[in-house]
């Protein structure tokens, strides 16, 4: 019974490892120009508004964005909006 009871122990801490790996944040794309967000999954590549090319991370630090509200890298403290 017990042998049972820890091979059942086992699997489940198993499907817990696989979710673990499976999970990946939430990431964002940005335009430096208009700060203009949208999800890391999009296909777009170039802002909508203005043609900039989007950042898909600090171009700095090459931390992820990880918020459409972000202004600033939460890994360097850069801005992200492109100097005028």
């Amino acid at each position: 019974m017990n042998h049972d009871l820890n091979r059942r122990g086992t699997q489940n801490r198993g499907a817990a490892e696989r979710r673990e790996q499976e999970f990946s944040p939430l990431t964002y794309r940005l335009c430096p120009r208009c700060l203009r967000a949208v999800p890391g999954h999009s296909p777009e590549r170039y802002c909508v508004n203005d043609g900039t090319k989007l950042l898909s991370a600090c171009p700095v630090c090459q931390a992820a964005i990880l918020s459409p509200y972000t202004l600033f890298c939460a890994g360097c403290g850069r801005p992200f909006a492109a100097e005028p």
